[in-house]
């Protein structure tokens, strides 16, 4: 395992200069953020200007870009929509995502199943999410690039709508962007967290890590969704979650990827505190491997 960092947790460091940011933070790796129009906005070219990962030049320019800076892209991300209308379109975009990925050299792209149609309940969400994710497998077996589901809002962190995304999809390009602070947000205990990991451990392809700290009184009985998260969310080595029984959950199931530094309290921070803050963290998980 390694530390690696989400672009939008540099933008804290160096607001122009990505690379700066992670040299300032002394990780090699981060997860790049790829929007609807294929761009990097999260992480500018030297030239402050997104990449555009729908032209071959672009995705080029920043594989040679990355390789000068010996730094390496441990992911690339998608805020997927599989409940929208035009579901083609949304598959078309993960397939072009998973090329793309191929391209620069990236195994894993992180696909999110967050139902933005709000009208829809987990019972008909997860079918779709099983035929699209079905249709886009078909079509990138051949790039050698996995896909990775978030535990993640109010439906994708029930361990029963994941448990039943990894019967139905394949093992060796389908498995868990393994966020080690989601399971807790939704309301489980703490003691639930640790085994809700061991559970899904062998399906871990990349991670996200954050951390949240409840009173104490809060911390092993059930809250609601989100119970005050913008109150309690903490730095990750400063939270309940014991990252060390994290890691060690990890390594256990063969987990040999990385760490990906996603700290939401920033906001709690200001200037060259936030800056501080991430640095804690990345020792912090370092000290750990």
């Amino acid at each position: 395992m390694y530390v690696a960092v989400r672009d939008a947790m540099l933008r804290h460091v160096n607001k122009t200069d990505p690379w700066a940011a992670m040299k300032e933070l002394g990780v090699s790796s981060v997860e790049v953020d790829v929007s609807r129009k294929m761009e990097t906005k999260g992480f500018p070219d030297d030239g402050g200007k997104p990449y555009n990962l729908a032209d071959a030049a672009s995705v080029a320019k920043m594989k040679k870009d990355f390789a000068a800076h010996k730094m390496s892209i441990c992911a690339l991300l998608m805020g997927n929509d599989f409940s929208r209308a035009d579901l083609d379109a949304e598959i078309k975009w993960t397939v072009d995502t998973a090329k793309t990925a191929k391209a620069l050299g990236v195994k894993i792209v992180r696909v999110d199943m967050l139902p933005h149609e709000k009208k829809l309940t987990a019972e008909e969400f997860l079918p779709i999410c099983i035929g699209a994710m079905q249709k886009v497998i078909e079509s990138t077996r051949d790039t050698g690039v996995a896909f990775a589901v978030e535990n993640h809002g109010a439906v994708a962190n029930k361990p029963e709508f994941l448990q039943t995304l990894f019967d139905k999809l394949p093992a060796d390009c389908f498995g868990h962007t393994f966020d080690t602070g989601n399971f807790y947000w939704w309301g489980f205990t703490l003691e639930e967290v640790y085994g809700i990991m061991e559970r899904f451990a062998p399906r871990a392809k990349h991670t996200h890590v954050k951390n949240i700290r409840y009173p104490e009184d809060m911390r092993n009985k059930r809250r609601e969704i989100g119970c005050k998260y913008g109150e309690y969310v903490s730095p990750i080595y400063e939270g309940d979650i014991d990252h060390s029984k994290v890691v060690a959950i990890l390594k256990k199931a063969g987990y040999r990827g990385p760490l990906t530094v996603e700290d939401e309290s920033l906001d709690k921070f200001k200037g060259a505190e936030q800056i501080e803050v991430l640095k804690k963290d990345v020792a912090h998980l370092a000290g750990m491997l």
